[in-house]
């Protein structure tokens, strides 16, 4: 990776219009700033990898009628009258199950993580 960060460094370089005497100033700062990115990426994507697993243990961890039925809607994207077609079940059902399975979620899952679900569950809406 280091060698990836340090070629793209001299790409830009070369690229660049303007000459630089102070190239090892130069060099260095860019090399630091392409380092700080690729680190802030990597976290990122790690938190991203944390939280996407902690929702997804949580969802698993739900009784099975709940969590089917979360699934096939904010996952599938399902509306409440195919999910009770689907499973047989009384829209009503889908609906109390839909409540509950997003309160033992909330009871579950760190605050924080929780918040980051509702988050995106009020998007895909």
């Amino acid at each position: 990776m280091a060698e990836d960060i340090v070629q793209k460094v001299f790409i830009n370089y070369e690229q660049e219009d303007d000459d630089f005497p102070a190239i090892k100033t130069y060099l260095y700062k860019e090399v630091l700033n392409a380092c700080n990115q690729h680190t802030a990426a990597v976290k990122t994507a790690v938190i991203k990898a944390e939280v996407g697993g902690e929702i997804n243990r949580a969802i698993a961890a739900l009784p099975e009628g709940c969590s089917k039925v979360f699934k096939l809607s904010y996952v599938e994207e399902l509306k409440n009258e195919e999910i009770a077609a689907e499973m047989a079940m009384p829209v009503s059902w889908v609906k109390t199950q839909k409540v509950r399975a997003l309160e033992l979620l909330h009871w579950r899952l760190k605050p924080e993580t929780f918040l980051v679900l509702n988050f995106f569950l009020s998007i895909a809406e």
